[in-house]
């Protein structure tokens, strides 16, 4: 019994595994997407400093599509959740520069990362401690990359950064919540898929068992035919 046990888990870590690997390649190719779009807010919004948003966007969307291509090589696969939490944390990091450019903590463009919080949690397979933990380091990425490379904070800055810190907890809290519920349905349906693999393999078991005893009990009808026959 409890081998049977060690190998349902085993069988259940698996499929996680696969379920997150399918969700990883889903949100590289989202983030190749919706970072190139993005390239018309900045042309609209802040076209002097166009060309070197492009830039960065650009280079953060080529990184994507390399990791994608390394995800289609078996080994890589096995790395797959530390390339998607690297990838959530670069890209928090280029939107943080971006601030940088447009007065730090003033700037609107962290809302950036608070969607990339809001769409990556929704699809990636995440328990509550690790929509925390992510999200908890996106928000010290981006306050230490504008503290570190911004002009020294002042009183309008710390009120900005407050501000914008509220908006980080409640996008990171109310995703977490939508992370568990999530995370409960697909634990709840990766174990009716086992049990009914379950059932399906014992009722195989037994209808080997009986088409070995109906051929034996024709054996043994055919051999009494003879039987008859001879006397």
């Amino acid at each position: 019994m409890p081998s049977v046990h060690t190998t349902s888990a085993a069988d259940f870590a698996e499929e996680m595994h696969d379920l997150f690997v399918q969700r990883t390649h889903v949100c590289l190719w989202l983030g190749v997407v919706f970072f190139s779009l993005f390239a018309l807010l900045d042309f609209l919004y802040c076209r002097p400093l166009f060309m070197l948003f492009l830039g960065y966007r650009l280079g953060f969307v080529a990184l994507l599509v390399f990791l994608l291509l390394l995800l289609r090589h078996a080994p890589v696969k096995k790395y797959s959740r530390s390339i998607m939490w690297s990838a959530m944390l670069l890209g928090g990091w280029t939107i943080a520069l971006m601030t940088v450019h447009q007065g730090g903590f003033f700037s609107g463009y962290y809302v950036g990362i608070l969607l990339m919080i809001a769409g990556g949690f929704s699809v990636l397979p995440l328990t509550v401690g690790q929509s925390l933990l992510l999200g908890g380091l996106m928000y010290l990425v981006y306050v230490f990359t504008v503290v570190l490379t911004a002009p020294p904070l002042d009183a309008a800055s710390l009120v900005a950064l407050a501000n914008n810190s509220f908006f980080f907890v409640v996008i990171v809290i109310t995703t977490t919540v939508q992370c568990s519920d999530e995370f409960q349905v697909t634990i709840k349906s990766l174990r009716a898929k086992q049990s009914l693999r379950a059932i399906l393999a014992e009722l195989k078991h037994y209808t080997d068992n009986l088409e070995r005893l109906v051929r034996k009990r024709l054996e043994m009808l055919e051999e009494s035919d003879l039987k008859f026959l001879d006397l």
